[in-house]
């Protein structure tokens, strides 16, 4: 409750700053191109998946191929960099809910 009180505050403190500048908007399109579009759309499309299959293939591999195709082909990262990326994000998210937070996480068909 704090942090909200607190994030709300630095909201309206933001808020103010903007008013008070005075400056003009820059002009810009919403979809600035059709890959912008198509790349809305693959995340809006790896999310669905990502819920959908949470069962069935559990959570550490759900996160770990979520990153691997947001990196990857989507953020245009090497090799390398994306695999470092998504083995250490399942790892510390497995130990922060599974071990630290003892929240249950879907294990999926290949440990059960």
């Amino acid at each position: 409750m704090v942090l909200g009180i607190a994030l709300g505050v630095m909201s309206f403190i933001l808020i103010g700053k903007s008013w008070r500048a005075n400056r003009p908007l820059p002009e810009k399109t919403f979809w600035p191109d059709r890959r912008g579009f198509l790349t809305v759309c693959s995340i809006f499309l790896m999310l669905i998946l990502f819920t959908v299959l949470l069962e069935v293939t559990g959570y550490l591999i759900n996160v770990f191929v979520f990153f691997i195709l947001f990196l990857r082909p989507i953020s245009k990262q090497k090799w390398s960099w994306s695999l470092t990326i998504s083995i250490g994000a399942t790892l510390i998210a497995y130990g922060l809910f599974e071990r630290w937070l003892m929240v249950p996480l879907p294990r999926g068909i290949l440990f059960q």
